[in-house]
């Protein structure tokens, strides 16, 4: 479900900060219940939380390496 929502949002050509449809809508869209959409949207967030920490990470440990090399 989870790339479904990433190709929506790309064929939509959905804007940063624009708002996805309600879940009833998406739930309709692609015939899923309200608690599946729930669950993905969910799911992208997390792995977009965790991805931006990863780059935290590797950013600050560059730096450090830079500063100490």
């Amino acid at each position: 479900m989870e790339d479904n929502l990433i190709r929506y949002i790309l064929d939509e050509r959905l804007a940063v900060g624009a708002k996805l449809p309600n879940e009833y809508e998406l739930a309709d869209r692609f015939g899923v219940s309200r608690g599946t959409i729930r669950e993905a949207v969910k799911l992208l967030v997390y792995e977009a939380i965790n991805g931006l920490a990863m780059m935290a990470v590797s950013t600050l440990v560059f730096g450090v390496l830079k500063l100490a090399g």
